[in-house]
């Protein structure tokens, strides 16, 4: 019912599954490329501030420091 509501082939799951076994690792890694941009990812790091601050600016990314009378 979910497949007529949506407008969806009822094959659809079967067509899926089939596409997907014919992927080849070449197709993943251009769809990774084109999706994936790992230079502008956000990198949490956890740690006392006061000891690392310094070399993590010297990174040259933006560092927000969350000073712990914030935490909940």
């Amino acid at each position: 019912m979910t497949y007529d509501l949506f407008g969806i082939d009822q094959n659809y799951i079967f067509d899926f599954k089939k596409r997907v076994r014919e992927l080849t690792s070449t197709d993943i890694l251009e769809a990774a490329k084109h999706h994936l941009h790992p230079g502008a990812q956000p990198v949490l790091v956890v740690v006392d501030a006061s000891k690392l601050s310094s070399s993590l600016q010297n990174l040259g990314k933006q560092v927000v420091i969350v000073h712990p009378d914030y935490l909940p």
